[in-house]
């Protein structure tokens, strides 16, 4: 059993493991240099991290910039939306208005011709208006009542 822990033969082949001071200067040597590769490997995963950190804010401030765009498109969208329903409106309106202002000379000669003339200035005020929004509710009730009015009956709102 001794001879397997017997470092005799060990101390032949190298003799600087005789001398204790001497393994000891090694082993501290070893260790030295392994500390300094392990430094060096951790302040490499720093500087990796450093800039996946980096990269990540910049993702996250692209991703808050995308986001707002996507809301402000989301806005664009639904005012599309609203002013395509306006210019629906106003397309389904406007051959109404002309066939008004085609029958004004007839329309102004008719018995009411000061309610009559007062339904048209309000019509072609709307109607000369740029198409912005507004409430169009009071002048379709005029127009209503004009055509009530042309018919010769009467038109109840």
């Amino acid at each position: 059993m001794k001879e397997l822990f017997d470092t005799s033969s060990l101390t032949e082949d190298n003799p600087h493991l005789a001398d204790p001071a001497s393994v000891e200067a090694s082993t501290a040597k070893t260790s030295a240099a392994a500390l300094t590769r392990m430094r060096k490997d951790l302040e490499g995963s720093v500087a990796i991290l450093t800039v996946c950190h980096k990269y990540l804010e910049a993702l996250q401030q692209r991703t808050a910039v995308l986001e707002a765009m996507l809301k402000e498109r989301h806005s664009i969208q639904k005012g599309d939306q609203f002013f395509a329903a306006e210019i629906k409106r106003a397309k389904a309106v406007d051959p109404f208005i002309t066939a008004l202002r085609e029958r004004k000379d007839q329309l102004l000669a008719d018995k009411d011709k000061e309610l009559i003339s007062l339904a048209w200035k309000t019509i072609s005020t709307q109607a000369a208006a740029d198409r912005k929004p507004r409430e169009r509710a009071d002048w379709i009730e005029a127009c209503k009542t004009l055509v009530s009015l042309l018919q010769g009956t009467q038109h109840t709102s």
